[in-house]
């Protein structure tokens, strides 16, 4: 008997660009589980009137940061996305080329 292997053509992954709003996904070699939103980083709820969300978002893909104002020398905001965390509940703002893998899920919402 012979045996014959056929490797797999790689497939590339999406980027969170490529993805609509309300999608779940999960950046690749991560666990944990987002929701794309339809805010990005020019968003006036990030301007001044939102600078209380500015101290409960977690930017990821991205060194660290000093200080606000070291963050907008060095990027572009239309470049960042709000996505919200479906575990903690977090907010947390991705680069919009960040490789992600979809999570096909139902979501179910409980109420009181």
């Amino acid at each position: 008997m012979k045996i014959e292997y056929i490797s797999k053509q790689p497939t590339k992954n999406p980027t969170l660009a490529d993805l609509k709003s309300g999608e779940v996904f999960r950046p690749i070699n991560s666990r944990n589980t987002f929701m794309r939103c339809d805010l990005n980083g020019e968003s006036h709820l990030l301007s001044e009137i939102g600078s209380e969300l500015w101290k409960h978002l977690t930017l990821v893909g991205s060194e660290p940061f000093e200080s606000r104002d070291e963050f907008n020398e060095n990027n572009d905001y239309d470049e960042l996305i709000v996505c919200a965390n479906l575990t903690t509940g977090g907010v947390t703002l991705f680069y919009d080329g960040i490789e992600v893998e979809r999570v096909v899920c139902k979501l179910l919402i409980e109420g009181e």
